[in-house]
């Protein structure tokens, strides 16, 4: 054999040992580069930056559900926090909406997380002020006036088998632990909960255990979105799937494989890209990207986050629910004069 020809078979033995352990991350990535994402879907957007002639998307951060007040009419609380010199101040507000999507109505209250002074839950069609014991009807009758929640016995201290018996009859709303008023240094807990159209304030042993909130009664039905190809909702629809990197680890990257190898979860193969969807509301579809990481090599597709979806009947409107973000997102017809 030739030396020529010996140099060559070595460089390309040399050259193999080198490539081929990583086959399938260099195939992988010029495979990508091949894959041009398709004009059609180069207009889509972020949910938050759609911008449309016919539709506008108004977003809100709420940690409270959206409530159904009547058939025509539901509310949306949301809030907006700021820091300043005395902590992080909240501003919640409860917005009233029809069914075109316009906002007939509005109430802003505000707090200071970690003051004693005011702290606003909303239960079913009442805002109630835990820290001020007071609550209103606005959601009802639009009166703002806080109205006094009384204790039913101010001096008695109820133990935990008696609260079981109370909450028998009675609607969680809330309870927190408060400075006993008999005993300094020592905490108990203040309890306020709904029973015949009315609410009551009892204090309770520390050593009852705080039952969950179940919710409101008024929370809106979504509609779960299975955003999958085989299964999809009536309104959400993914229509494109476009991978955009490959995530490998190189089988010489040492330090990379070490960690994998004991536990630190890098080196997962997976490709991360853009997932497309079609959005159909009343008056035309809408045009929606989420990122996604597609799973190797079953190819299955994991996001951040799955969006509930509402459109009630007869309404113009549909809202989208991000779920353990927060946010809400109300997509509602543009209209210059809204009645």
């Amino acid at each position: 054999m030739k030396k020529r020809t010996k140099v060559l078979l070595s460089v390309i033995g040399i050259f193999g040992i080198i490539i081929l352990p990583d086959f399938n991350m260099h195939y992988q990535n010029i495979t990508l580069k091949l894959d041009q994402l398709p004009n059609a879907y180069k207009s889509y957007s972020a949910l938050a930056n759609l911008k449309d002639d016919t539709y506008e998307v108004l977003d809100f951060l709420s940690r409270e559900p959206v409530l159904q007040l009547n058939d025509s009419t539901i509310a949306i609380v949301a809030d907006l926090e700021n820091e300043n010199n005395n902590g992080d101040s909240v501003r919640r507000t409860w917005y009233k909406v029809n069914l075109k999507g316009v906002i007939r109505d509005s109430l802003v209250l505000g707090y200071t997380q970690g003051e004693s002074k005011h702290f606003y839950k909303t239960f079913n069609n009442y805002i109630v002020d835990i820290e001020a014991n007071t609550y209103n009807t606005w959601l009802i009758d639009s009166d703002a006036t806080s109205k006094p929640i009384e204790n039913l016995h101010p001096t008695k201290i109820y133990s935990s088998a008696e609260v079981e018996k109370v909450m028998l009859v009675g609607n969680y709303v809330f309870s927190t632990t408060i400075q006993s008023e008999k005993s300094e240094g020592d905490d108990i807990n203040k309890l306020i909960f709904y029973r015949n159209k009315s609410f009551h304030i009892i204090h309770m042993e520390n050593s009852w255990t705080t039952v969950n909130d179940p919710g409101s009664k008024l929370q809106v039905k979504y509609e779960a979105s299975d955003e999958g190809e085989d299964k999809r909702s009536a309104i959400i629809k993914r229509v494109y799937l476009h991978k955009e990197k490959w995530i490998d680890t190189s089988f010489w990257n040492l330090s990379e494989r070490l960690t994998k190898w004991t536990g630190g979860g890098a080196g997962r193969k997976r490709w991360e890209g853009t997932a497309y969807f079609d959005l159909q509301l009343p008056k035309k579809t809408l045009h929606y990207t989420q990122p996604v990481t597609i799973d190797y090599p079953d190819q299955y597709v994991r996001a951040d986050h799955d969006y509930s979806v509402y459109s009630p009947a007869d309404g113009d409107y549909a809202l989208l629910n991000e779920g353990q973000y927060f946010a809400i997102y109300l997509i509602r017809p543009k209209i210059t004069n809204r009645k």
